[in-house]
Formats: structure tokens, C-alpha cells, sequence
């Protein structure tokens, strides 16, 4: 995957965008997203498909029926993509996702997360989607102005979308008891930090990372009320997307700063109550 600005620019300046305007998206920016769909290779190794429509006659009340959150004004393009099911199936799209949202920022275009009961709408027709396949999220997309309207500026408030967890809260060392100072990982420090930046579903930021014997160990934290209120609005679990967000934020601004590793999934590995394990860092030395 190649920007054409650091990843560690990205990441940090990339927000939200739900008010668009009405130009068109050019020719050679939805070639270079069609480039960058059929480049990405998930960590989990899942099924992914996508695609942008130009969708200039939706009706906004549309998105709001399948479960999004806030709302969206003058989209008329919007990034689809589907997953095969599978156990990590989750995690790697939002892993995958997150390279083209941020592939889209690079571009110059505004993008918005959302999630909702997409896999049997209309934008799941639209994109084709195959038998046990599901379309977790989808994404708003184009261009904005960059003065952020006052109803925007309101919904960011109400989501605490610009606040996040300290260091302490989520980056930790040998077990829940010590939190992870970065002198002890100082070359880890960006993908750390850009990782702690990743978005998440109600900016709720269920990553947990455990540092142990140099490798860094994945876990969801698990937030009840959220996963019952999933269940009973049958929207996808997206704290596994969430967590494959966090996992493309650290291994992308790795690489910039020279790190080469590989995700893999550790057999052997610590247990944590109202944790659940998702997958390990290991560097190549």
C-alpha cells in the first residue's frame, strides 16, 4: 500500500466527514481506490470485495433505517466493501477497510464509518454481495469543505470522537497490572501512538495491548452493554472491527518507521478476564 503522505500524517488528521459537496469524484482517484481494493491483503487472509457507487438519488432517511449513527448530507458516493464469514472475518475488514479510508483521506477525500445492517440493503445488492458474505460497515465519500459545519462539529462532540484513552488505559506489560512505558519500547513509539488515534464504533476503543517478551499481544476488552445492544439491533460485532483498525493504524506506521513483523496467532498466550485474544506482533529480527 503507497500514500503519498506518511502514515503518521494520515492517520492524525484524518476525521469524519458528514457534510459533502457536490463535485464529482475524478476519474483517477476512484482508479487509484480500485487499485488500492484489489492490492490489500487482510492478516487473517479473508474473502474481501470492494467497490465506490454513485448513488446521486439516495434519500438520506435511507441510512438512517438500517441502524447508522448520525447523519449524512450530500454523499452521493460511498465505499462499499463484503467479507466471507469466518471466525476473523470481522477483523480483517476492518483492517482492510481502514487502508482505503485512509487511502481515501491521502486523496483527498472525506470519508464517514458506517455501521449498520448492510449485508441485505440495497448497497449489498449494489456490490454484489456473495452467498455467506456480509457487508459490516460502509463509508461516505467525497469531497468537503474543510470548515467543519457547527451540526458536524456537535455530533463530533456528542461521540467524543477527538478524545482518547492515555497510554496507560490500553498499552500494557506482562499483564494488566503494569502499564507499558515508552522508554522500554521507544522505536515502537508512532505505531503505539497511531494506534492509540484509531477510530472505533462509539469511540469506545476496546483494544488492549499487552507487550510480553518482545512480542505485542492483541486483545479485546469486552464491553457487555455494547455486545447486548449488537445482538438486539443484529448489527455486527464491531469492536472485531474496531480491533482490525487498530491492527492496520499499528503495522502500517511500523513499517514507516522501518519495523518489518508479522501478525500471527500465538497458541500459547496469557488469559484475561472480559478479554478476549485476537492476534500477536511478533518483529523479524
Amino acid at each position: 500500500m503507497e500514500f503519498t503522505r506518511p502514515v503518521s500524517q494520515l492517520i492524525p488528521t484524518r476525521i469524519s466527514v458528514r457534510t459533502y459537496d457536490s463535485r464529482k469524484i475524478s476519474r483517477e482517484d476512484l482508479s487509484a481506490l480500485d487499485s488500492c481494493g484489489s492490492e490489500i491483503c487482510a492478516p487473517f487472509g479473508s474473502d474481501l470485495a470492494f467497490r465506490v457507487v454513485h448513488l446521486p438519488d439516495l434519500e438520506e432517511g435511507y441510512l438512517a433505517s438500517l441502524g447508522t449513527y448520525g447523519v449524512i448530507r450530500g454523499a452521493s458516493y460511498y465505499l462499499l466493501a463484503s467479507v466471507k464469514e469466518s471466525l476473523n472475518a470481522l477483523v480483517d475488514f476492518g483492517y482492510a477497510f481502514e487502508l482505503m479510508v485512509l487511502k481515501a483521506h491521502d486523496l483527498g477525500l472525506g470519508t464517514c464509518w458506517l455501521g449498520g445492517t448492510f449485508t441485505r440493503s440495497a448497497f449489498a445488492e449494489l456490490l454484489g454481495v456473495r452467498p455467506n458474505h456480509i457487508v459490516p460497515c460502509i463509508s461516505s465519500l467525497g469531497h468537503y469543505n474543510p470548515s467543519m459545519p457547527m451540526r458536524d462539529r456537535a455530533i463530533r462532540i456528542l461521540a467524543r470522537s477527538s478524545k482518547r484513552l492515555p497510554w496507560e488505559k490500553i498499552f500494557f506489560h506482562s499483564d494488566l497490572k503494569h502499564p507499558l512505558r515508552e522508554e522500554t519500547v521507544p522505536k515502537y513509539a508512532v505505531p503505539l501512538e497511531m494506534l492509540r488515534l484509531a477510530p472505533s464504533a462509539s469511540n469506545r476503543q476496546p483494544w488492549r495491548i499487552i507487550y510480553d517478551a518482545g512480542i505485542f499481544h492483541f486483545y479485546r476488552y469486552r464491553s457487555s452493554m455494547y455486545l447486548a445492544g449488537m445482538r438486539l439491533t443484529k448489527i455486527p460485532d464491531l469492536q472485531l472491527v474496531d480491533m482490525g483498525i487498530a491492527m492496520a493504524h499499528f503495522e502500517l506506521s511500523a513499517q514507516e518507521v522501518g519495523i518489518t513483523g508479522a501478525f500471527e496467532t500465538m497458541r500459547e498466550r496469557k488469559e484475561f478476564k472480559g478479554m478476549d485474544y485476537v492476534v500477536s506482533y511478533k518483529e523479524e529480527i
